[in-house]
C-alpha cells in the first residue's frame, strides 16, 4: 500500500516539473516580433498605407460621433424644456393649493 502512494506521489511530481516547464515555454517577449514585423512591413513599403487607413476610419468614425452628437442636442433641449415645463406645472399648482389654504384660514 505504501509503495502505491509513493508511486502516485512521484507521478504528481512528475507532472507539476512538466507544468512548470511548459509554464515557462508559454511565457514571451513579444517586444523583438512586434519590432522585427513593422520592421519588415516599413521595409515592404506596406506600413504607411495601413497607418493611412487607420486614421481614415478615426476621422470617420469622429465625425460619425460628432454628427450624432450634433443631431441628438435637440432632442435633448426639448426634453429639458419638457422637464421644466412639469417642473413649473407642479410649482403653480403647489402655490394655488397653499393661497388657497390661507384664504380658508383667513375667512373665520
Amino acid at each position: 500500500m505504501y509503495l502505491i502512494f509513493l508511486g502516485i506521489l512521484r507521478e504528481e511530481n512528475e507532472q507539476r516539473n512538466k507544468y512548470k516547464i511548459d509554464d515557462c515555454r508559454r511565457t514571451h517577449d513579444y517586444n523583438q516580433f512586434i519590432s522585427t514585423f513593422l520592421a519588415m512591413l516599413a521595409e515592404q513599403r506596406i506600413l504607411p498605407e495601413l497607418i493611412q487607413q487607420y486614421l481614415d476610419t478615426q476621422k470617420q468614425n469622429t465625425s460619425t460621433q460628432l454628427s450624432l452628437s450634433v443631431q441628438s442636442q435637440p432632442t435633448n433641449q426639448a426634453q429639458v424644456k419638457s422637464k421644466s415645463n412639469k417642473k413649473t406645472s407642479k410649482n403653480n399648482k403647489t402655490l394655488t393649493k397653499r393661497k388657497t389654504a390661507t384664504k380658508k384660514r383667513r375667512k373665520p
